[in-house]
């Protein structure tokens, strides 16, 4: 019997309900025990508070007596000033150290009266002995400047660095940390603008959006985000998918910062961490209100333009209330936030480099260089310009309630709702190429490459891309906590997930093409420039392209679906308290996790009558498709110079109403029957034990911690499969698959084992030096798709070898044997130096192989109409009647003598007569290969003494992972995403004026080993370089206003094949400004 997660939390949610508004609020509170300051270590959450509150609640855990009165001037004064955040295991003194950071204050602990004194550090006034065990004080010595500034949190960008320093030294393995200067200020507006500027993290894009990170040269795929500790699901619909979307990526533009407290970066493995990440697990940690004890309110606004939108403003909101009751036992936070905004992006696109393409025998000029050994040589398949406006809703809301009926017991149930709608207009036009006995000039270069022609004839087309997707995530979650002894901790979490995506609007992805099918002569050219310079001859002789000479060429509607839901639970414990053994602590624990991911995915292809196109200008009317300048587009690169002078809007769902009755179409959506549908569920059964050892090493102290982690994964995958009956040819993109009324079905199971073990050692060394090194192993799982069943693509076929794709539910996850190594100098409170190695050889690869299919499931039993009697009269016929013409698919067709319904539409659907067609069916396997990855990353981060100025910069410089062989063609086996990447942070922070300026670059690399029409083909992304400036001004203690610019530089994409003259595409996101308030209580 299932684990009944579901109703336990909606049960809690119930109870939640009740406790808000019930008062049971006279429940005593347990003394604490009082323990005096030792060398045991004792685990710490607290946020950045005001400093009394952050003694208060310090005492309280460790037992040292400390009472003030509330009203007296001493509490004033240490409210002057905030704690610096206090989150793992440390030793009372540390922890205290850490708590008064950057305040005025040393504390003394008196060891017979377990009591704590504080006073000025020497270079301060001096403040009266703290006795708190014998009299409440009523006056203080202390002398304050008439002016207080304050220089710790909320105020300090500098303090900000400082907290993740200090995260990052005291705490095990290899980490970074983020946090939020107090409840609801997190340093950056966005989380990946945070991110990147961690060493070895790069920020990867879609459509200008910032969405998904690269680690160490491992892609989203290999990175595993968690929120609180917990697996986060993840879904993610485009309605310009080929086929069901099954992505395991986090999407981080679900999430706004308001929400979050801090975001910490494991690029180690942790046996307490759950598995899936070779490159790093990221934990976003959210706001809880016995955190931050008392009431708490933030309300923030800021609008966003970009140079693109023309400097159009969208709003961008949110809120933060968090209260207290009952001595701080019972506390509630909730905080939402809305955001809205619209991107416009510029594109061009070539979708591949076809090679060694056969010209045919007509004379053509011909200048050759190229210089390859094979004779390879590569043309463009066709090239594509778009302008898409990309527009943007968010809505965030988060709660969290915490009871603590004592100070050993504590509940907590958090929820979490996200929704993103994104939606897309996109205009396009396209010019595409056939090289047979077409072409009167061409140039070939020395790497083989095609960068001057002109050819005759062939179309070029107008289109419209409609599209949208509605992205939601749900989190509930019930933490139970419980200090059963001074030495035991117990932790019972609970968690339930789902994240779903879906078409926006409830509408399919809607495309209309318009074409013009008579062009003289076209032109591409780039041998100089890095976008093509096109020129187009028009047949009606003129020099800019009518309106009247567009005809609809085919539609398409296409949407799909995916749903994750994560279920889990996990049983843990800390035992601490070894006194006389150098063995400090133990952790261990139990879970559960189960994954169930669905995912469904539709489309059809949409025919005008009469066809072919060429004879429907008539049923249009010009009004239709104004004409539009293409002056300015993508300006940052050279050649746009070279575009078309015009372009036309198109109106898809205009165009829909108009056509619809003039073709018959009825109405236009996905045809329901062809639907796909996969299911893949995953059950995790782990359990973890990790000791803590702590002993001295000629003199200095010595940190080693040892874990292993197991887990048994069982994986289940079914699959409701189109199974194919007939082809037949419908448009000039090729042949359309027509599939059975019924479904078939296909499920498969498998399971594996994985040992996870982590060992750490880190060695405090003379003159605040630290070593660290780090063995440990972790794995990753693979994408969904590649699990999914038998997938057949219906449209765009190829008679003479029919394809499909087929998952594989036996894959093993990829593994990685890892070490790290480092060497850390804190040589300030603000400061450090680190350089650090790691290796990584990543084993149980996944590539793709291609297979012919037995039918013994009776999916491949469709005849090929291009091989049977009718076609071969045909052949036979045009050898005759044409002679020295090529014979092409489309003259076969034309030539076809056995009438068949629908013929005078030219739709020729296969015959019995016909032979079975042949199949080829792409799956992935492990290969059994492995690869090595190994980098360097060099860290510094400096506060000027005296100074109100600092730095903050990182370098990571990789090797290994194999490099792309460009000469080589076909599959080779490579790690996309590896390069060298470096960030730099220049800060200027006086307190009440804060200037940050940022510098992020990531080098060349190879981002995708394929290009989805052309098949094996590398696409390698040029480096870019991004400026970032951020103005921050504290207007008083409660309002604070900023403004930010991003992408000052106007940075561009540019990807490319083989070579640089190779474009895939290249595309400009614009500058991007930010200006805001936050007004905090």
């Amino acid at each position: 019997m299932a684990f009944p997660v579901k109703e336990i939390l909606r049960s809690a949610q119930r109870f939640a309900l009740i406790l808000l508004f019930t008062p049971l609020l006279s429940l005593p509170i347990l003394a604490a025990e009082n323990v005096a300051f030792t060398a045991e270590y004792t685990d710490f959450s607290m946020s950045p508070q005001p400093l009394y509150d952050a003694l208060e609640s310090f005492s309280a855990h460790v037992g040292v007596n400390l009472i003030l009165k509330k009203h007296n001037k001493l509490y004033q004064s240490l409210n002057k000033y905030y704690s610096h955040p206090l989150i793992g295991p440390y030793t009372p003194e540390r922890a205290l150290e850490i708590i008064l950071a950057d305040t005025p204050f040393v504390f003394h602990y008196e060891l017979k009266t377990n009591r704590l004194l504080l006073e000025n550090s020497p270079a301060k006034p001096a403040l009266s002995t703290l006795d708190t065990a014998t009299q409440p004080i009523e006056e203080t010595n202390v002398k304050l400047p008439e002016e207080v500034l304050v220089r710790g949190y909320p105020f300090s960008f500098r303090d900000q660095m400082s907290a993740g320093l200090e995260v990052k030294r005291d705490g095990w393995g290899v980490i970074d940390s983020i946090s939020a200067f107090k409840i609801g200020e997190f340093p950056d507006t966005d989380l990946l603008d945070a991110l990147k500027r961690v060493s070895g993290v790069s920020v990867d894009r879609s459509a200008g959006i910032a969405r998904w990170i690269t680690v160490r040269g491992f892609g989203p795929d290999f990175n595993l985000v968690t929120l609180n500790g917990r697996q986060m699901p993840t879904a993610l619909f485009e309605s310009t998918d080929e086929q069901a979307p099954a992505t395991r990526s986090f999407d981080f533009s679900n999430l706004a910062t308001e929400q979050v407290a801090r975001l910490d970066i494991f690029k180690t493995g942790r046996a307490d961490n759950p598995s899936g990440s070779i490159g790093s697990t990221i934990d976003i940690r959210t706001h809880r209100p016995l955190d931050s004890p008392g009431q708490q309110f933030t309300l923030s606004g800021n609008s966003v333009a970009n140079s693109l939108n023309k400097y159009q403003t969208s709003p961008d909101t949110s809120g933060l209330y968090s209260n207290t009751w009952l001595d701080d036992r019972l506390g509630f936070l909730i905080s939402g936030s809305y955001r809205e905004a619209e991107r416009r992006t510029e594109r061009v696109l070539i979708d591949g480099w076809v090679d060694n393409l056969d010209l045919g025998d007509n004379p053509l000029e011909l200048n050759d260089n190229n210089q390859n050994i094979d004779g390879d040589y590569w043309l463009p398949r066709n090239l594509r310009y778009s302008q898409s406006l990309r527009s943007q809703k968010r809505i965030n809301v988060n709660t969290s309630l915490q009871f603590a009926p004592t100070e050993q017991f504590k509940v907590t149930l958090d929820y979490l709702h996200t929704e993103l709608d994104n939606r897309e207009q996109r205009d396009e036009f396209a010019i595409w190429f056939q090289y047979y006995n077409t072409l009167d000039h061409l140039t070939i270069d020395e790497n083989g490459s095609g960068l001057f022609f002109t050819q005759n004839g062939n179309d070029f087309t107008f289109s419209e891309h409609r599209q949208g997707d509605l992205n939601k995530n749900r989190s509930r979650g019930l933490n139970f906590q419980w200090q059963a002894s001074s030495n035991l901790t117990l932790d019972l979490d609970i968690h339930n997930a789902t994240a779903t995506s879906s078409s926006s609007q409830n509408r399919p992805g809607e495309l209309i093409i318009m074409g013009i099918p008579r062009v003289g002569s076209k032109t591409f050219d780039i041998r100089h420039t890095e976008i093509p310079i096109i020129d187009l001859t028009l047949e009606s002789g003129l020099d800019e392209i009518q309106a009247s000479e567009l005809d609809m060429l085919w539609g398409r509607a296409r949407d799909g679906g995916m749903k994750t839901e994560i279920t889990q639970w996990e049983f843990s414990g800390r035992w601490q308290g070894f006194n006389k053994i150098s063995l400090a602590q133990i952790d261990f624990g139990l879970g559960l996790t189960q994954m169930d991911t669905r995912s469904n995915f539709a489309s059809s292809v949409i025919r005008p009558a009469p066809w072919p196109y060429g004879g429907n200008q008539e049923l249009f009317d010009d009004a239709l498709f104004p004409s539009r300048s293409t002056a300015g587009w993508l300006s940052e690169f050279s050649g746009n110079e070279g575009l078309l002078n015009n372009h036309f809007d198109i109106d898809t769902r205009q165009l829909i109403d108009i056509s619809t009755p003039l073709f018959g179409w009825g109405e236009f959506k996905p045809n329901e029957q062809a639907r796909s549908l996969h299911r893949v569920d995953e059950d995790t059964h782990s359990a973890f034990l990790q000791m803590h050892f702590k002993q001295a090493f000629f003199g200095q102290p010595l940190n080693i911690v040892t874990g292993l982690r197991y887990e048994k994964t069982k994986v289940q995958s079914d699959s409701f499969i189109n199974r194919p009956i007939s082809a037949q040819w419908s448009t000039a993109n090729g042949w359309e698959l027509l599939v059975a009324e019924n479904k078939s079905f296909e499920g498969n199971a498998s399971s594996y084992d994985a040992w996870l073990p982590n060992f750490d050692i880190d060695l405090e060394l003379p003159y605040d030096l630290k070593l660290r090194l780090s063995a440990t192993k972790t794995i990753t799982r693979s994408d969904l798709s590649k699990l999914s069943g038998l997938n057949f693509t219906l449209e765009g076929q190829r008679a003479e070898i029919f394809s499909a794709t087929r998952g594989n539910p036996n894959l093993k996850p990829y593994t990685s044997n890892n070490i790290d190594l480092s060497l850390e100098w804190y040589f300030t409170k603000h400061s450090y130096l680190s350089l650090g190695y790691y290796y990584k050889r990543v084993n149980n690869f996944i590539t793709t192989q291609a297979v012919t299919p037995s039918d013994s499931d009776g999916f491949f039993a469709v005849t090929d109409p291009l091989n049977g009697p009718r076609a071969d009269a045909a052949r036979q016929s045009l050898l005759v009647e044409q002679p020295g013409v090529p014979i092409t698919e489309q003259l076969i067709i034309e030539n076809i003598a056995t009438p068949i319904p629908d013929t005078e539409n030219s739709i020729l659907l296969g015959s019995n007569e016909d032979a079975l067609a042949s199949w080829t069916i792409t799956q992935p396997i492990n290969n059994g290969g492995s690869l090595t990855l190994n980098g360097i990353e060099l860290a510094f981060q400096h506060q000027f003494e005296n100074t109100d100025f600092g730095v903050a910069s990182n370098i990571t410089l990789t090797g290994g992972g194999t490099d792309y062989d460009l000469r080589k063609t076909g599959e080779q086996f490579v790690l996309p995403g590896r390069s060298d990447t470096a960030n730099f942070i220049g800060y200027y922070d006086n307190g009440k004026l804060s200037v940050k300026l940022g510098y992020n670059w990531r080098d060349q690399f190879l981002s995708n080993t394929h290009v989805d029409i052309t098949g094996d083909q590398p696409v390698f992304t040029e480096s870019r370089q991004d400026i970032d400036i951020k103005i921050t001004y504290h207007v008083n203690n409660q309002l604070t206003t900023y403004i930010e610019g991003l992408n000052l530089n106007g940075s561009t994409q540019r990807d490319f094949s083989r070579y640089k003259s190779q474009l895939i595409s290249a595309q400009s996101f614009g500058k991007t400004l930010r200006a805001g308030f936050r007004y905090t209580l």
